[in-house]
């Protein structure tokens, strides 16, 4: 406790100091030790009284952005107490602290804001259930706040700009929440319904916030319907999806087909709307929903394709109920838009159209199940196939995410014909790079299966490999990488894939060589990618026989310490240093390295590593010296002499304690300390008749002595050892860093720690 006196005392005073960020971050840190220990509050209103009226009061005011952040943080956090809540209850004042905060200008303010709502409505009821403050603060916002009547206010497409943000956010929050208490405050509010207005608001952002909202709480409301309308559905959630499903279609149609609303920009948000359908759909787990919504794609896909062949009349489709009209104005709209301007102008909006097209469907893949993916594969191919659609960045994107989610979803289709378009693709010179790759990670997914492939690599090898090199020879840096990563990602070794067809397809067509070529490229980057597809290659066992059989594991060896050693940019060096590391633990390379008549790693060359400006590489150097005094270990006798101490390691090992980087002191404290251990596990040997494993006993036994005698242990382990706050930040695991920030979709909103 005395450190928490200690630490009150700091937030105290450093709340009058003239920088806002101290007392906002002062303020968070107290926040913190009241989640941590709620108790702590009533010792805190007894004994620190002025820093919580600092507190309500900065809430109350005009202050900076960070200094508010700061402020509603802290009291989120320490709602965490019940004394802290009815505190705030008794402060009369929250009402008009939380709708100030929901109007800020700035986002960050916005976001805590609604934050902090949202833990007041979903904290959890006691056990056994009772009035609690945070039920009295709530019930004071609903009631004597008017907290649903302001919130609907807001939600009109007439409200100011910053009011419909707040609103919007707060919904968004509450749809991402999945709780009892979110959805009760989402029905009886009529957010939901409210909100759905706004879809035809002039803000994009603020109808992709709506539509975000709406894929998220369809997802997991226990009934979608009274969210729409109010009324609860009773023969379960099927049937309240279906009624949705089609109350939904009616609010569309009945807002997005007006004159008034009849805007290009308002294109994607009909067909954002689809996912939303798809939602409903598949909770409905209605067939006929989703082939509705898979006819409405490829009706409108044949449409702006001008194919009149492979569509049929708007009127002749399946309509039904709210989803004809729903359906008509998707179509209609889009077909107007795009007539009713210039040939040029017709042209791009016909390409944004589609992007925006195959953008939905990818999420809506994702999200249903297929009814018939034969059909939607043959639009995505379509599309595909057509030059200047590969050529719009934007548009290629879409129909490939599309193209692989479809892939993955549907085993029964021509997967040559799927190669040989993906092939055209990669092969237009105009493509954009991120698309190459895009392209080259869905061909490596087909190939990587031996059913899958079977008929690919006996019908297009030729064209692959022809491919790969057309690659290789592009001016752009990242389409190289890209073919060189997919190359090397074929050796990728498991227990199963040594039989793999596209290990047969990479080594028959010598593959191994067009990498190996790939180390004399002038991008430093691309030079990466070879060094670490050349270190796949040497762990599959076949790649590893390639290269011993055709004579190429000795000239890896040659540009490793000739070439990739001496770069100018330390990537590549790390990168050969590891190379090398692993020839020589994993695959015995030392008796290339230190034959005589070769003579390929010296004194000089490893001074060298050691003494690299980068850190990286000298710790990696360390990892090299033990390889090598590892190699020594195992070797025969007549060998004994060629190997740690020749190179100077003994020297090198005693001047690496001294080195300047953390890094490369902790990888020697491990390598020293394995050295000292193994002076008795060389006596044990000896006595038992077998190898020592050294030629000269006498130098080991220098070597140790010299270290015993001239590095302290004990200081250089310490020396490895980080600070605290530098150690935590290195050991946090992922899953803290994602704390607070579920992964809902369309969730932007950036938290705030710049303040």
């Amino acid at each position: 406790m005395v450190w928490k006196v200690d630490a009150l005392d700091a937030v105290q005073n450093s709340l009058s100091h003239s920088d806002y960020r101290v007392p906002s971050l002062s303020l968070r840190f107290l926040g913190l030790l009241i989640a941590a220990d709620p108790p702590l509050f009533n010792h805190i209103y007894a004994n620190y009284l002025p820093t919580l009226n600092f507190l309500i009061d900065t809430l109350d005011s005009e202050c900076p952005p960070q200094l508010l952040y700061g402020c509603l943080e802290a009291v989120r956090m320490a709602l965490s107490s019940d004394a802290a809540a009815q505190w705030l209850l008794d402060t009369g004042r929250f009402p008009n602290i939380l709708y100030r905060a929901l109007t800020s200008p700035s986002l960050y303010v916005v976001t805590a804001a609604c934050k902090l709502l949202v833990t007041i409505i979903n904290h959890p009821d006691p056990i056994p259930k009772g009035p609690t403050p945070y039920h009295h603060l709530l019930a004071n916002l609903i009631i004597t706040g008017h907290l649903y009547r302001v919130l609907q206010a807001w939600l009109q497409p007439t409200a100011g700009g910053s009011e419909k943000l707040a609103a919007v956010e707060v919904v968004f929050w509450l749809c991402g929440s999945k709780s009892e208490k979110a959805y009760a405050a989402l029905s009886d509010g009529e957010l939901v319904k409210t909100g759905c207005g706004l879809l035809t608001d002039d803000d994009r952002i603020m109808r992709n916030r709506v539509l975000d909202a709406l894929k998220t709480v369809f997802v997991w409301a226990p009934d979608p319907y009274r969210l729409l309308c109010g009324t609860i559905e009773r023969a379960g959630i099927g049937a309240s999806a279906t009624k949705a499903f089609e109350l939904f279609c009616q609010i569309m149609s009945g807002t997005l087909t007006s004159q008034e609303h009849l805007k290009f920009h308002h294109i994607p948000t009909l067909l954002d709307a689809l996912e939303i359908l798809a939602v409903l759909a598949d909770r409905a787990d209605d067939s006929q929903l989703r082939e509705w919504i898979e006819e409405v794609l490829m009706t409108t896909f044949w449409r702006l394709q001008e194919r009149a062949d492979k569509f049929n009349d708007v009127r002749q489709l399946p309509w039904e109920k709210g989803e004809e009209n729903f359906g008509r104005s998707i179509i209609q709209q889009i077909e107007s838009s795009i007539n009713s301007v210039s040939p040029h102008q017709k042209n791009i909006r016909k390409l944004s159209v589609l992007c925006s097209l195959f953008g939905a469907l990818e999420n809506i893949l994702n999200s249903s199940r297929l009814v018939h993916p034969s059909n939607l594969r043959a639009i995505t191919l379509e599309a595909l196939s057509y030059t200047p659609y590969q050529e719009h960045n934007p548009l290629a994107r879409a129909v490939l995410c599309s193209l692989k989610t479809i892939l993955k979803r549907d085993n029964d289709c021509e997967w040559s014909v799927v190669v040989e378009c993906l092939l055209s693709c990669l092969n237009n010179p105009a493509v954009r790079p991120q698309n190459i790759k895009l392209g080259l990670d869905i061909t490596k997914w087909i190939i990587d299966d031996a059913d899958r492939s079977k008929r690919v690599l006996s019908t297009l090898p030729t064209r692959i490999s022809q491919t790969l090199t057309k690659l290789l020879a592009d001016t752009r840096w990242d389409v190289r990488d890209s073919a060189l990563e997919f190359m090397g990602s074929l050796f990728e070794w498991d227990h199963d894939s040594v039989s793999k067809p596209c290990l047969d397809f990479a080594l028959t067509h010598h593959l191994v060589q067009l990498i190996f070529d790939g180390m004399d490229d002038v991008d430093v980057y691309v030079r990466c990618t070879c060094l670490g597809a050349l270190r796949r290659i040497s762990e599959n066992p076949r790649g590893h026989v390639y290269l011993e059989t055709h004579s190429l594991l000795h000239s890896l060896l040659t540009k490793l310490l000739t070439n990739s050693l001496q770069d100018t940019e330390s990537l590549v060096r790390r990168a050969s240093v590891d190379v090398v590391v692993y020839l020589i633990t994993e695959k015995q390379a030392d008796k290339i390295l230190f034959q005589i008549e070769h003579s390929l790693l010296d004194a000089k060359t490893i001074r060298q590593v050691m003494e690299d400006m980068d850190a990286e590489v000298r710790a990696l150097g360390v990892r090299l010296l033990e390889a090598i005094w590892d190699a020594g270990f195992e070797a025969s006798p007549e060998e004994d002499d060629r190997w740690f101490f020749e190179i100077g390691g003994d020297t090198l090992c005693l001047a690496g304690v001294e080195d300047a980087s953390r890094v490369v002191r902790k990888e020697m404290y491990r390598f020293l300390s394995k050295v000292v251990a193994m002076e008795c596990t060389t006596d044990e040997m000896e006595e038992t008749g077998h190898k020592r494993g050294r030629a000269s006993r006498g130098r080991v036994e220098e070597f140790v002595k010299r270290v015993k005698r001239d590095v302290d242990m004990n200081r250089l382990g310490e020396s490895c050892v980080a600070e605290h706050i530098y150690q935590e930040v290195l050991d946090v695991d992922e899953s803290v860093l994602q704390e607070g920030m579920e992964t809902g979709e369309g969730n932007n909103v950036l938290e705030c720690y710049d303040c």
